[in-house]
């Protein structure tokens, strides 16, 4: 991944924080569509993306994704592998408070201690 798209992903993290209605489930206006595109659209013209909304919230998504199977991966025990933690975890650890982290299967602990 080139250094450019690593500072858009940087800055495209930082945007979505500011409007908590992209994220938080409990939040007003999290199920109101027209103020979600709309805030889409102006995060995707700050960050020079012009009409590439889609483009804005599908690579949140991802990385979204992305920072919730790390989080789960620590918390089933998986941080003694070798593998450097993921550059934007930090960053993202603010939906901690707004990500339904569910306890592991109590059979996967059985599988991890063999």
């Amino acid at each position: 991944m080139s250094h450019t798209s690593q500072l858009c992903e940087a800055s495209l993290i930082v945007k979505v924080k500011e409007h908590p209605h992209l994220y938080d489930i409990h939040h007003k206006d999290y199920k109101d569509s027209r103020k979600c595109i709309q805030t889409w659209t102006l995060i995707a013209r700050d960050l020079g993306c012009w009409g590439e909304w889609k483009m804005c919230k599908e690579r949140w998504r991802t990385l979204r994704d992305v920072y919730v199977r790390n989080r789960k991966s620590i918390m089933v025990g998986e941080t003694m592998r070798k593998k450097p933690r993921w550059r934007f975890f930090d960053q993202m650890n603010f939906l901690d408070a707004y990500v339904n982290h569910r306890p592991p299967d109590p059979e996967v602990y059985a599988i991890l201690a063999r």
